[in-house]
């Protein structure tokens, strides 16, 4: 009986770490039509006369547009870079996508093409400690972070497949011990001794 209950838990952790794979497998390859609104500065450095923010889109397919939206800054206080990045970092990896110093007006719209299937990272660099709205539009999968899942996943599979292998034979071996020990009663109620 306490096997029974232990090998529907294993089937349990099982069917999560086939699920937890297939989602950080499958899902991160699911791009939609994102945007990306932000009102900065979001990552100041200390007590600096300017701040750095720092965005980190995911892979981006060749082709693919990148819309970019700058607002409500103060002119000439706004700063910023568009370029190739790795997997989950804002580190710069590549040539520059786009530059964009010191940008004049309030408002500032430019319109790119992924030259190649890759992520990108954004510094958007505020003089004086100036606001903006960012909006940022593209495609890219929405479930990106799933991906880092995919170890616990695997872990869950092999730790269900060893607790319901373990627990399948646990269960056996309690019912060769109850069938065992019901043939024991059955031969001592039928036994001459018991008769008395």
């Amino acid at each position: 009986m306490r096997a029974t209950r232990f090998l529907a838990a294993f089937w349990v952790i099982l069917g999560a770490g086939v699920a937890l794979t297939i989602g950080a497998v499958v899902l991160p390859g699911v791009a939609t039509a994102q945007t990306l609104v932000s009102n900065g500065p979001i990552s100041p450095y200390g007590f600096a006369s300017y701040q750095i923010s720092g965005y980190f889109f995911p892979s981006i397919a060749k082709g693919q547009t990148i819309d970019v939206n700058v607002s409500n800054y103060t002119p000439g206080s706004i700063e910023i870079s568009l370029f190739p990045s790795q997997p989950y970092s804002v580190s710069p990896t590549g040539t520059p996508l786009l530059f964009l110093p010191a940008l004049e007006g309030s408002y500032s719209h430019v319109v790119l093409t992924s030259p190649e299937t890759q992520p990108y990272g954004m510094y958007v660099t505020s003089q004086n400690r100036s606001t903006y709205t960012l909006v940022v539009k593209s495609v890219w999968s929405p479930y990106y972070v799933i991906r880092v899942y995919l170890p616990e996943g695997i872990f869950l599979i092999i730790l269900g497949i060893v607790g319901v292998i373990n627990f399948t034979e646990s269960r056996r071996r309690e019912a060769e011990v109850r069938r065992v020990m019901s043939e024991l009663e059955a031969r001592k109620a039928g036994s001459p001794n018991s008769m008395a």
